[in-house]
Formats: structure tokens, sequence, C-alpha cells
């Protein structure tokens, strides 16, 4: 299969000009702003001002003898205030005891720290430190528009939702953003080097934390698919109407569901737009072939689409052969990353060390 024979057979909307192949900071600074108003407007909501006030406190020394005693290990409580009040959740953020101010890697969990989904050891050995913070802390995944609980009854409550007003993945990445207001005024990491991680759900959140947030440096993407980093037009698997069918639309602005009524080709955004908010910064994203919900090449395309803005802005995109390999493969040169393993939809061992090789040489 030919990626650029396969890319002009869905359409997508074009992301520059043919003729335009550098942009000034400038102009990718209006072309940036115009994506995310579109993305916001159709899919995931707009995303309120930031916090006047964010603090962390000390919690407890976490768990003696972590990792063999080679770690530091502490929980903490972030707050910060909110137009009904302060709001707080706990974060976990465990950094090796060999390396000195280290890059961090933060993760959006699924569970409580300590997460059998994150291998900590394989982590901290090769030189990052992790802040884990549970999206159902920031707010709970509900379902039938319930917006009642946690971060989100603080924005939204009981109400009806305006048509572009943000959903429950525009919450969960506003408390990460949250989280990052404090992590940049640490002196004990590399505050120019923290990444942002997610799988599933939670790779639509990070990717849509890492769109917004220029202060992260990149951001790893595991089994997104519809919604995250992988293209809409020509998607096999889930799509809008399972979204519905599951009872999580909600975690979309309700326009999200005009997709419904629309042909693929008409519809104002797809996925390189939100992948290209990233440039120039990394984007590591990663499928799993064997993932029902996932489709593995419209994640692969949506790499090859974005591409033209990293190197409009002066960076290598995504390093990959016209020819698309058989999976499993990974692609690691450029500065948009990619790899497709064998199996089904999960976070795993294989998919961290993909993605902390690639980081280990950006960094």
């Amino acid at each position: 299969m030919y990626a650029s024979k396969e890319l002009k057979s869905r359409q997508l909307p074009p992301l520059l000009s043919p003729e335009k192949t550098t942009l000034t900071p400038a102009e990718w600074a209006d072309l940036r702003k115009y994506f995310l108003n579109q993305l916001s407007e159709h899919m995931y909501g707009f995303t309120p001002p930031a916090s006047r006030e964010v603090r962390a406190e000390l919690v407890d020394h976490g768990i003696k003898r972590f990792c063999a005693g080679k770690v530091i290990h502490r929980n903490y409580k972030l707050y910060f205030d909110t137009p009904k009040g302060e709001y707080s959740f706990p974060f976990a953020l465990v950094l090796p005891k060999k390396v000195q101010a280290p890059p961090v890697i933060m993760h959006i969990a699924f569970r409580n720290f300590p997460d059998w989904y994150i291998p900590i050891e394989e982590i901290t050995d090769q030189g990052f430190g992790i802040a884990v913070i549970n999206y159902n802390d920031i707010s709970e995944d509900a379902t039938n528009s319930d917006y009642t609980l946690g971060l989100a009854d603080h924005f939204i409550g009981n109400k009806t939702r305006e048509k572009n007003e943000w959903g429950r993945i525009g919450v969960w990445a506003y408390g990460a953003m949250r989280l990052m207001d404090h992590l940049v005024t640490r002196d004990d990491i590399d505050t120019a080097h923290i990444a942002v991680s997610g799988h599933s759900r939670l790779g639509k959140t990070a990717l849509w934390v890492a769109a917004q947030d220029e202060r992260f440096f990149a951001v790893h993407v595991n089994d997104s698919g519809y919604g995250g980093a992988g293209l809409h037009r020509g998607h096999i698997g889930e799509k809008v109407e399972d979204f519905v069918r599951c009872g999580s639309k909600d975690w979309f602005c309700d326009n999200f569901l005009n997709i419904l009524n629309q042909d693929e080709n008409e519809r104002p955004t797809d996925q390189h737009m939100l992948c290209a908010c990233v440039a120039p910064r990394y984007l590591y994203v990663a499928s799993a072939k064997d993932d029902r919900c996932v489709d593995w090449l419209s994640d692969m395309l949506s790499c090859y689409a974005t591409s033209p803005v990293y190197e409009a802005l002066g960076k290598c995109g995504f390093i990959a052969p016209d020819t698309i390999p058989s999976p499993p493969f990974a692609l690691h040169q450029g500065s948009i990353g990619y790899h497709v393993r064998n199996y089904e939809h999960y976070l795993s061992r294989e998919d961290w060390n993909h993605f902390i090789a690639f980081l280990k040489n950006k960094i």
C-alpha cells in the first residue's frame, strides 16, 4: 500500500496551501490558533481560562523502598481556583535518584497510583521521572450528560451545555494543564522536558492537552483512535455512532454529533489538524494491529498528513517510506514517531519502551 495514494483518496482538508512550503513563527501562530478554534467548535468544546492560583501540598513520602530504593516517591495534592471555589485532586511523583532534575512524563491514568499499566522501574531506570494522575479524580467518567461530579461540576454542573461547550475530555485536559502549572515551578525536575502521555480515551485527552499547551515538549498518544490521532475520513472501527451507543458522546462537545449527518468529505476538521497543533514539538503515536476500535492505518496516515507542517517549520516531520510496511514496525527518526505492535487494545511495556526510546534521542 502506498501512503500518498491512500491519503489522496481520503480528501483531507489541507493544512497548508500547495505553494506554502515555509511558515514564519507569526504565520504558524495564526494557523495554529485557527486549527484550535475549529477543533474546539466542532469536537472538544472551548476550554475556559486557566486558574489564577495553583499550589501543591505534600501528602506523604510514598512507598518505602519503592523500586528497591532507586527512586524518590512522593504523593501530593494539587489545589486551584475555579468559578465555584477551590478544587483539588491527588497526584504522585516518582523520580530516579541517579538523575538530578530528570525529564518527566505526566501520565493521565485510569487507576490510582501505583497502576500496573505503568512500568515504573523501567521508566525511572532509563532516567525519566513520572507524574501520575487518575482521570476520575479530576472528573468521574460518568454517562448520560452527568457533569455534577468532580471538576466538571465546578464549570458545567446540571445545566444544559452550549453546543460548543467542552465535554469530559476537555475537563480532564484542563486538570492535566493545571498540574503542568505546578510542575514548571519545581527545581527537582527538568521543566523544559515534560511530556504528557495517555491511552485510549486518555490518549485523546493527552493529545488535546499537548495541542493546547505548548509547555509540553512531547506527547505520547497510545491507541487513541477516533477522536484522537486517527483520521476520521476512511476510518475503520470505532465511529461517532459507537460513542452515542455507549454513552460516551459526552467526552466531546454537542457539535460533535453533527458528524452523524455529514458526509465524511464535508466535515470541517480531521485529526491531522489536531496533531499539527503539537508542531514543532515531538509527537508520538502508537497503535495495535488487532485493536478492533482503533484503525492503525488511519493513525499512521495522520502522521503522514501532519508532516508538511513540521517541514514548513524547518523540522523533520514523519520519516517513513511511502510504501507502508506490514505490522509490527517502529519509525522513530523524525519529530513525529510512530509504532504499531501486534495484539490488542492495551498500554503495554512494549508501548512504553518504544516511547522512551523515541524520547531519549530528542533530549
